[in-house]
C-alpha cells in the first residue's frame, strides 16, 4: 500500500484485507503517511471463504490515493446483517496507557493483573494471578489503592461478547465519566471477583480475594485474610449495591457455603485443595471440576463437575454474572473505552 501510494499517487486502490491498518495501534505511523481518501467498502466474515479459519472481518475497500489525510473513521456495509460497521482511527492512546496512570508502588500487593494487548480479539487476556513467576511486558500490581481501577480495566475488557464483527475493535483511553459513577465501579469489582479469568489461587500465596466472612459461609477455620470482605463492607456494596451485583454476591455465597460444607467432612479428596479453607473462586471451581491432561501436556480444568448440586449453583452464579455483564456493557461505550 505504501509503495503504490508513493509511486502511483494519482491512482485508485482497491483492497481485499483485514482492517487492522485502519484501527490497529501498530499502524498509527502508517496512517499518518497514507493520506488517502476512503471511497467505499464492505465487511464479510473471514471464515465464509474456503480454506480460511478464524472469526474476524475481511474488508473490501476502495481508496483514492490523491486524498489529503487518512479519515478519522470509515463506514463499511455488513452484508451478512444489512447494517454498517464503523472502524475508528482518531485515537493515539489505548486503555493500557490509561491504566498505567494508576500503577502504584509494588507494596502490599494482593494480585497481579496481566494486560498485554488492548485488542478486543485477545479474549484470553486480561487475567488476575498471584503467580510471581509470570513475567509479561504489561503488568499491573493491585493493592488497596489500585484495586478498583484494575477491576474496571478487567470488567470493561471482558463484559463485551466477542464476535467476528468487533474482533478488530480497540479498547481506548476513556473519558472521565466513570469517575463519578460509584455503582459502575462497584459493579466492575463484583464482576471481577466471580469471573473465570480471575485466576487468583491459594496455591500461589495468601488469598486476599474472599468476598465473604467466615460466618457467612460456615468456614471451619479463620481465613488468612479478610481484606476483600472488609473492602466490600467499606464500599457499602451489600447495602447500596446494584440489583445485579447483589444477585451475583448471593449466588457466590451459596457456592462458597456448599464448598465449605463439603470440605468439613471430606477426608479422601485431594488434600492440597480440599483442606484449604482459604480457597479462592478459582480453587473452588478446581475442587469440583477437577483437571484432565490435554494434548499439549497441560492439565486443563474440566468444564463440568460430576456434582450436580455444584453444577446447579455455578449455573445460577454464571446467569447472574451474565446479567451483570449486560448492565456494565453500555457504560463501556458511554465512557469511551470502546467506540461504536
Amino acid at each position: 500500500m505504501a509503495r503504490v501510494y508513493h509511486e502511483i499517487p494519482e491512482s485508485k486502490l482497491a483492497l481485499f484485507s483485514k482492517f487492522t491498518f485502519v484501527c490497529g495501534q501498530h499502524y498509527i505511523k502508517f496512517r499518518k503517511f497514507f493520506n488517502a481518501e476512503y471511497k467505499a467498502g464492505f465487511s464479510v466474515r473471514a471464515n465464509s471463504f474456503d480454506n480460511v479459519q478464524g472469526n474476524f472481518p475481511i474488508g473490501f475497500s476502495i481508496w483514492d490515493l490523491n486524498g489529503r489525510q487518512f479519515p478519522k473513521y470509515i463506514d463499511t456495509d455488513v452484508l451478512e446483517y444489512g447494517t454498517v460497521k464503523r472502524y475508528w482511527d482518531d485515537f493515539n492512546k489505548s486503555i493500557n496507557h490509561w491504566v498505567r496512570n494508576f500503577d502504584s508502588p509494588h507494596e502490599n500487593n494482593i494480585g497481579l493483573l496481566i494486560c498485554e494487548s488492548p485488542d478486543l480479539q485477545i479474549i484470553h487476556q486480561p487475567y488476575f494471578t498471584l503467580d510471581a513467576e509470570i513475567r509479561k511486558s504489561r503488568q499491573f500490581f493491585c493493592n488497596k489503592t489500585s484495586l478498583q481501577i484494575a477491576c474496571i480495566y478487567f470488567a470493561v475488557r471482558l463484559c463485551i461478547e466477542h464476535t467476528w464483527l468487533n474482533d478488530r475493535d480497540q479498547f481506548l483511553y476513556p473519558n472521565d465519566g466513570y469517575k463519578t459513577n460509584d455503582e459502575f465501579q462497584n459493579d466492575c469489582l463484583i464482576f471481577t471477583l466471580f469471573h473465570g479469568q480471575n485466576r487468583i489461587s491459594r496455591g500461589n500465596g495468601t488469598n486476599h480475594w474472599i468476598p465473604f466472612t467466615e460466618k457467612e459461609v460456615g468456614a471451619k477455620e479463620k481465613f488468612e485474610s479478610n481484606f476483600m470482605s472488609n473492602f466490600l463492607k467499606g464500599l457499602g456494596i451489600r447495602e447500596q449495591g446494584s440489583v445485579e451485583s447483589l444477585a451475583v454476591l448471593d449466588a457466590g455465597r451459596e457456592l462458597w457455603k456448599y464448598y465449605h460444607a463439603k470440605i468439613k467432612n471430606n477426608k479422601t479428596a485431594n488434600a492440597c485443595v480440599s483442606k484449604q479453607v482459604n480457597a479462592s473462586f478459582y480453587d473452588i471451581r478446581e475442587f469440583f471440576q477437577g483437571r484432565k491432561e490435554s494434548g499439549s501436556g497441560n492439565c486443563r480444568m474440566n468444564t463440568k463437575s460430576a456434582d450436580e448440586t455444584y453444577n446447579a449453583l455455578i449455573k445460577t452464579l454464571r446467569d447472574a454474572h451474565k446479567a451483570l455483564a449486560e448492565k456494565i456493557a453500555p457504560k463501556v461505550y458511554e465512557y469511551g473505552f470502546l467506540r461504536e
